[in-house]
């Protein structure tokens, strides 16, 4: 048991002490607070065993959270006399603070990569955030003898279910430009059918079976055109509709798990949870789309335990540095959020649209990517249902499972929603 002093102003005592739990429940260290015997101290001053920015917490209290305001050379918060500070640089980025307030956004309203400062620093596939609480235990005497052993990264599945019928008009497109008739009758048979070749759960979960996943889909509520963007579409299917229930039902009874896909409309995450046939306690947001000022007390309010919406869509790694679930910070009321966010890794369309990155170079890129994160993280992986599928979207399927074997040979492990949140829930 680690006791500890936090000596700073009371207006940055709770943001320091939510950083303190996060670095501890990080190396499972266990720990009180107290003003005498204590074991170290955490505070401003020059003699506190974890020295902190009392400039970088102004600046806070101040509302400056362009990441321009406190990162200069590298993605560092450093003190006065000029010597890291990790702590601090930690909980910037865990909360995605270079977010609040950001007039950095697209067209439909998502924090842009190429503003962020992971794209400055060119660090988007780093987890700094685990090296940084490295650097804080091997710094400190009191902290630097507890034992900790690093184990081997899990990785989580998951698949948003976008879109079942625009196989018609997309796998269409490709049949009719590769002069494949053939094609183009068995697509019209199978919408006539009411099957079409990307309603194809059962063939997910029969590949997922082999490798012992058992995986989250997430399902939208609304249906076409948004209410922000021509063009910008939400499900082309209708919930209700009974084969679509079917399919629902299905990845129940097989040992899967169905989640809310936050859909892009005025609905609130509890209004949209309770359209659904089930009760969900995980979300994505479709399109990636979130303010993280007010995302996480949404779904605190719709009682939603897990959220996977947290990565780039125009980039493959951590958009908050960090390869870990963890409860977000309000520093608006300086309170912990209850939802877990799972933030995630690798999502197919990040190489197919964002990056177009050819085919035969995605496998390799990825496993470089996972081979440098195979420890100690939790990688959040999103296929969508349409990239399993043949014609348009040939040789995904291939990656899928190229990246499948690169986890069983690593020793890297499957874990599920229900796993994530047991593993995770006091942290």
């Amino acid at each position: 048991m680690i006791t500890v002093k936090v000596d700073v102003s009371p207006d940055s005592k709770l943001i320091v002490e939510y950083t303190w739990n996060l670095f501890c429940k990080h190396f499972d260290i266990a720990y009180s607070c107290a003003n005498e015997s204590y074991d170290l101290t955490i505070g401003f001053g020059p003699d506190s065993d974890i020295q902190l920015s009392e400039d970088f917490y102004n600046k806070l209290h101040n509302k400056d959270y362009k990441w321009k305001s406190h990162f200069t050379d590298s993605p560092l918060v450093t003190l006065e006399n000029g010597q890291p500070d990790y702590f601090s640089s930690a909980f910037y980025l865990v909360n995605c603070v270079q977010e609040l307030k950001s007039t950095d956004i697209d067209s439909i309203g998502r924090f842009e990569y190429q503003h962020s400062l992971q794209n400055h620093f060119n660090c988007v596939k780093e987890d700094l955030v685990s090296g940084y609480f490295s650097k804080v235990k091997d710094s400190v005497p009191a902290l630097k003898e507890i034992a900790y052993s690093e184990e081997k990264s899990k990785f989580f599945i998951s698949h948003d279910n976008d879109t079942f019928h625009a196989s018609f008009l997309q796998d269409g497109f490709w049949a009719l430009r590769n002069g494949r008739f053939d094609v183009i009758l068995k697509l019209i048979t199978a919408e006539a059918l009411r099957n079409p070749g990307w309603i194809n759960l059962d063939k997910i979960m029969d590949i997922n079976d082999e490798h012992g996943i058992k995986s989250t889909f997430f399902w939208l509520v609304n249906k076409g055109n948004t209410f922000l963007k021509k063009g910008l579409k939400n499900a082309d299917y209708n919930f209700d509709d009974s084969y679509i229930q079917a399919q629902v039902k299905q990845v129940e009874s097989r040992g899967y798990y169905n989640g809310l896909h936050k859909s892009i409309s005025k609905e609130s995450y509890k209004e949209e949870s309770e359209r659904l046939s089930f009760t969900p306690i995980a979300n994505r947001n479709h399109y990636l789309r979130l303010n993280v000022a007010e995302h996480y007390n949404e779904l605190d309010n719709a009682n939603i335990d897990l959220d996977f919406s947290l990565g780039f869509a125009e980039h493959y790694g951590f958009r908050n540095s960090y390869g870990v679930p963890f409860h977000p910070f309000d520093l608006a009321t300086k309170k912990t959020n209850k939802v877990l966010e799972v933030p995630l890794a690798i999502m197919d369309t990040t190489f197919h649209t964002y990056l177009k990155t050819p085919r035969k170079d995605i496998a390799n890129l990825m496993i470089d990517f996972l081979d440098e994160n195979k420890n100690g993280k939790l990688l959040s992986v999103l296929w969508h249902n349409k990239f399993f599928t043949s014609y348009k979207f040939e040789g995904y399927l291939t990656i899928y499972k190229t990246m499948l074997a690169y986890f069983k040979q690593e020793g890297i492990n499957p874990v599920d929603q229900n796993e994530i949140a047991e593993t995770f829930k006091n942290h």
